[in-house]
């Protein structure tokens, strides 16, 4: 694989994703297989700075428990998360950090830790502000696809 992706937002925003291939050999591969994938991004409700896109090209047991984190998501972080049917989501959403976040206690599950696949390292501000416009302004394209 050996390759990067990139995330683009509607409303601007454009960023170039390290993908964790060492530590998170299974999800790299198969976000790499699904691209491209358009979605909507939606401001978390009660996780702190970061957006999530529903996505129906990852299919729940495509998503591998591996690089797992609660606490240490820094901003950048580009994580996989899958709801199984005990949440009555029954989704898979890709969760793009763009400042403190912390998936806290749900009655689901307790702490929910996300599966990390890479971290966007430049363009920080622009990604801080892109965030901010989708939790003012609401829903916004999500474009993932392979960097060229």
């Amino acid at each position: 694989m050996a390759g990067e992706i990139e995330v683009e937002f509607e409303g601007g925003g454009k960023f170039t994703v390290e993908l964790f291939e060492e530590v998170a050999p299974k999800n790299c591969e198969m976000i790499w297989n699904a691209l491209p994938i358009e979605a909507e991004a939606i401001h978390c409700a009660y996780s702190g700075q970061g957006v999530w896109a529903v996505t129906h090209d990852i299919k729940l047991e495509q998503v591998h428990v591996e690089n797992q984190k609660v606490w240490g998501n820094l901003p950048g972080t580009l994580a996989i998360d899958a709801y199984g049917p005990e949440t009555n989501f029954n989704r898979t959403e890709i969760i793009i950090v763009y400042g403190p976040y912390y998936y806290p206690r749900t009655p689901f599950t307790g702490d929910r830790p996300i599966n990390q696949f890479g971290i966007i390292k430049s363009n920080l501000d622009e990604l801080l502000e892109t965030g901010k416009k989708i939790r003012e302004f609401g829903k916004q394209k999500v474009t993932i696809r392979k960097k060229l």
